[in-house]
């Protein structure tokens, strides 16, 4: 569907203050991939409970994938399939009994705790502030990414290296703000 398709579905949807869901059938590439992190050692955390963090910038959309559909955009949405955490090391999945607590922060806004990694897929909804700040990295010529901070809470041993897997589909919510 064209520029001018898009527009007219818009006007239709303005009309019923209804939303559209766009995602891959318009070229929205899924967020997928895997990170390996090397974990501090720390000889306490071979028998009690560690806290780790860390951050990454995801890309999340090309400019190309978003900048026809700016003005139109109400929120994205991200579907998010997979958030596993595995030991590395020994090549074991952190499940609940290892992985006791913690959140991922996708954005400075949407917030997964530990307990919905075991309820996957979720579907989260970027807007607002977060959202304005990915249309500004658009308007400035650059892709669109958003900032992940993870705090987890790891019961022993603690790996020395953990590989983090993921596959987010974003959608565009386009309809009237």
């Amino acid at each position: 569907m064209g520029r001018m398709g898009w527009v007219g579905a818009l006007l239709v949807l303005s009309a019923c203050g209804a939303e559209l869901k766009v995602g891959q059938s318009i070229g929205l590439s899924p967020i997928r991939g895997e990170t390996k992190v090397a974990l501090s050692s720390n000889r306490a955390c071979e028998t009690v409970d560690c806290r780790v963090t860390f951050n990454r910038a995801v890309v999340m959309a090309t400019r190309q994938e978003l900048s026809k559909l700016d003005d139109a955009v109400k929120a994205i949405d991200l579907e998010v399939k997979e958030l596993s955490f595995t030991d590395a090391d020994r090549n074991e999945r952190l499940g609940p009994e290892r992985l006791r607590s913690g959140t991922i922060v996708i954005g400075d806004e949407l917030v997964i705790g530990v307990e919905a990694l075991q309820r996957l897929p979720l579907t989260l909804r970027l807007q607002g502030i977060a959202l304005e700040e990915v249309k500004a990295q658009v308007e400035r010529g650059e892709g669109a990414s958003l900032m992940i901070h993870a705090e987890l809470v790891i019961g022993p041993p603690m790996p020395r290296s953990m590989l983090v897997k993921y596959d987010v589909q974003p959608s565009l919510v386009l309809g009237v703000r």
